[in-house]
């Protein structure tokens, strides 16, 4: 599986401008963190009753991530000659 957060740090910012997809990516990526943020400050207590919801949020949020890292694999990140 692909690192992303080791992959966004080896980018620089005119790969970013250069690679639409690429900038699609990380901006989704960091939409994923932070509902992923969000997601974990509001973890009910195990026994309340919006505990079951919260569990299946959260594996939504991780198929997401699997998801975005299964895009990632697809993205091309050596330059070639023609773009």
């Amino acid at each position: 599986m692909v690192d992303l957060p080791a992959m966004f740090s080896s980018v620089s910012a005119q790969e970013l401008l250069a690679k639409p997809l690429l900038r699609a990516l990380m901006i989704e990526y960091w939409c994923w963190e932070q509902g992923m943020a969000d997601w974990y400050a509001r973890q009910p207590a195990r026994r309340h009753r919006d505990f079951a919801g919260w569990i299946i949020e959260g594996r939504a949020l991780f198929d997401r991530l699997d998801e975005l890292k299964q895009l990632a694999s697809g993205v091309d990140l050596v330059d070639t000659p023609d773009g």
